[in-house]
């Protein structure tokens, strides 16, 4: 998940479960999981991003 996501060490720390959202998968979409990070290196004022990770991510 880090990989496919290109988190940071200390972001994967800091998350917490209910920052992971699972999604079933359609025939639409393949997008499986959204991450929200709410502070990075480079997010200095913590205004945060949500990430998709896609099926076969990474």
């Amino acid at each position: 998940m880090g990989f496919a996501a290109a988190l940071r060490r200390s972001e994967i720390c800091q998350l917490k479960y209910g920052d992971i959202e699972i999604i079933k998968a359609t025939k639409q979409t393949k997008i499986r999981m959204t991450i929200i990070i709410r502070k990075s290196k480079t997010d200095q004022e913590s205004k945060g991003q949500k990430i998709a990770i896609v099926e076969g991510g990474g």
